[in-house]
């Protein structure tokens, strides 16, 4: 058995002498069966704190550096599926991906695990579900360290409620923003994804061309759940422009999208995109596929980068030096910080001292259930259901950390906060998992999302360009036909231009923006221009609710029980009361979901010039919106001073104390000027008819 780097030298020559792919492929797979993997131990980030732990066989017990071999791997030109199937032989371990919520039992002692789906669901917790109740008191040891946490005790208490008397959070005191674990790349967005064409399906099967611009694109969460809203059938052209002037976004969503491309495996590829995407640490054979896609960006010769996606799908892209630099970078880094370090990082970022208010502000407004998943979450990174067996997560997502190892995002940064929460919870029902498994509904809800979108790209006609400009500069590159070798000719114009928050973050103004990209709608009423608003308060007046508006926003907040009223006996307990009045401080932003801004929004756009640049480039402003709500969980079509609306008590629930809303985020429609009283169509067409009610 080969036991020192030698190995690796007599490996390179056995490749090196052999031409055909099979014939190396082969090679690899019988080097690897001549091994005797060790098992590393285990890291902070991977005990078994639940149980869910086996052991974590991975190459990282080689008797020599595996990063080498990943490297002779890419340079022989060995298919990372053909690796990671290798791998999957030497350890004997089923793969990870998921349909439904696994039985939870597995002893890292001896590595006994079951593999079935899971249909009994443990009646303390409801976060993990067993086969049977053999396998659950066989589990119970190892379970009963989550059930019992204290942060599922009916008696927990915020940070800042201590033993002595209660002190002010220190997010109430307006430092939170100040310190620098605010702040960080926005590689996940804050936002729920949002399907910025909303076209009924015989409408879009009319339509056979469609053009979206996504500006400030942000991650693929906007183009993911827009194409995916296109029927399964739709036979148009389909051509999206994808512009952030950020190298790591960019860099992510070209690899998310080969990843999802490459993959034969559909239902592997969307679980490989998925955790890319979004969990800290990945298989290593997940690794592999990421590697293989990063070296080819990272090598490349040209300032393009032009691939194809599906049989009818293109990628086209410009690639900086600065960029391939980037990836570079990352595959470099793994000999600069290994799983240890990176779990270690994690943990000094999310448990940063000064930070325990701000988790436990959203942790005062959650069920013990949910308390315990978001916690679980915080601790380990990974996008997987509670019970899940987390063994093979065992390698740090080099996209999600530095290439010092340094954590990319700040502090609080949450994939929950990307997805519309009711339907991620709905998803995960669907599969079989509990309302109260966060993430297992999360990462269901993601998988569906990424299967469907990885068998459209199959399928569709779809051109990507991607570009890293500043959006204010991307427009009159455009305009001056600067893009069009990669597919944006000057002369496109498109169905939907999604400008994300871009407009309310610039400091040239919503109006400079808006104005320069509403240009290039195409001509035709129904073809809309979004931009979202999520600072606007900080800079406007009457943004907020105060003074009598705010007593009578928080009067009727209580009269909907949306603030909790402390109960009797709480009432009767000086401590109890000080306690329960001590946690109202976190649903201090509630007031903000039965107050209309809509009145001080307006002004602050005509501050920014708003409308008479609209006017200047022929443009106008809808009142009655027919892709987006105006704000967050309202109806659409509603006028911009209506209330959200919640179906019942639980959807309360979920949108305001799971869901990331602050309730004074507002959305805006921009259409070509058409006669303003002909009623506004649902979707995009080649004409000039229809017309956009306006503000």
């Amino acid at each position: 058995m080969p036991r020192t780097d030698n190995s690796l030298r007599q490996l390179d020559a056995a490749l090196s002498s052999l031409s055909d792919p099979n014939e190396r492929a082969a090679e690899l797979v019988s080097f690897l069966a001549r091994l005797d993997i060790a098992d590393p131990p285990a890291t902070r980030a991977h005990r078994a704190t639940g149980g869910n732990t086996a052991g974590a066989p991975s190459l990282s017990g080689l008797p020599f550096d595996e990063h080498g071999l990943n490297r002779l791997v890419v340079r022989h030109g060995i298919s990372p599926s053909v690796y990671c199937t290798a791998l999957g032989r030497q350890d004997g371990r089923p793969e990870v991906i998921l349909d439904e919520a696994p039985c939870a039992f597995v002893n890292p002692a001896t590595r006994d695990e079951c593999l079935k789906a899971g249909s009994r669901v443990c009646g303390g917790c409801r976060l993990v579900k067993y086969c049977s109740k053999r396998c659950q008191k066989k589990h119970w040891q190892l379970h009963a360290r989550d059930c019992k946490d204290p942060i599922r005790s009916q008696d927990w208490q915020p940070a800042w409620v201590e033993p002595d008397g209660v002190r002010v959070p220190l997010f109430a005191t307006g430092l939170v923003g100040m310190h620098p674990l605010s702040h960080g790349l926005p590689l996940w967005g804050r936002n729920p994804a949002m399907d910025i064409l909303n076209l009924p399906a015989d409408v879009a099967a009319t339509n056979p061309d469609i053009n979206l611009a996504f500006i400030a694109s942000g991650d693929l969460r906007n183009v993911v759940r827009t194409v995916n809203g296109l029927p399964a059938d739709y036979a148009g052209k389909l051509t999206i422009l994808l512009n952030d002037e950020d190298d790591y976004i960019t860099a992510r969503n070209i690899i998310l999208l080969q990843l999802l491309a490459n993959i034969l495996d559909k239902r592997k590829a969307a679980d490989v995109a998925l955790h890319f995407w979004y969990s800290a640490f990945i298989p290593e054979e997940y690794h592999t596929e990421i590697l293989a896609v990063t070296s080819a960006l990272a090598t490349g010769g040209t300032a393009r980068v032009s691939t194809k996606l599906g049989a009818r799908a293109q990628l086209e892209s410009e690639i900086s030096q600065d960029m391939r630099m980037l990836c570079l970078a990352t595959i470099l880094c793994t000999d600069l910080y290994g799983t240890a370090d990176a779990a270690d990082e994690l943990t000094s970022v999310r448990f940063h001292p000064l930070r325990h208010d701000l988790h436990h502000h959203r942790y005062v407004r959650c069920e013990p259930a949910h308390r315990l998943a978001l916690l679980k979450y915080r601790r380990c990174g990974l996008v997987l259901p509670f019970g899940a067996h987390n063994a093979r997560f065992n390698t740090p997502n080099r996209f999600l950390f530095s290439p010092d190892g340094r954590w990319l995002q700040s502090d609080t940064a949450d994939p929950l906060d990307c997805w519309d929460i009711e339907e991620v919870v709905a998803s995960g029902k669907a599969h079989g998992t509990t309302r109260e498994d966060l993430y297992g509904c999360l990462y269901f809800h993601v998988s569906d999302q990424l299967r469907a979108f990885a068998d459209r790209l199959a399928r569709y006609d779809v051109s990507f360009t991607i570009s890293t400009a500043d959006p204010t500069e991307l427009a009159p590159l455009i305009r001056l036909g600067m893009l069009a070798d990669i597919g944006v000719p000057a002369t496109i114009r498109f169905d939907r231009i999604d400008a994300a928050s871009f407009a309310d973050r610039n400091r040239e103004g919503a109006a400079d923006v808006l104005g320069a990209w509403g240009r290039f709608l195409r001509n035709d009423t129904q073809a809309t221009l979004l931009a979202q608003f999520v600072d606007w308060p900080m800079f406007a007046e009457g943004g907020f609710p105060a003074g009598e508006a705010l007593d009578e926003a928080t009067r009727e907040a209580f009269a909907a029980g949306r603030i909790p009223v402390p109960n009797p006996r709480e009432l009767r307990d000086p401590r109890a009361h000080r306690d329960a009045f001590a946690k109202m401080i976190a649903y201090s932003d509630v007031p903000c979901a039965v107050h209309d801004g809509s009145a001080a929004f307006d002004q602050h756009l005509e501050k920014q010039g708003l409308s008479a640049a609209l006017r200047r480039a022929g443009l106008q402003r809808r009142t009655e919106h027919i892709i987006v709500p105006h704000r967050h969980c309202a109806r659409l079509g509603a006028a911009p001073s209506a209330l959200p609306e919640f179906t019942d008590e639980e959807s309360w629930y979920l949108q305001s104390n799971i869901g990331s809303a602050t309730w004074t985020e507002r959305c805006i429609e921009v259409c070509r000027a058409g006669p303003e009283d002909t009623p506004a169509a649902a979707g995009p067409t080649t004409s000039d008819e229809g017309s956009c009610r306006i503000a």
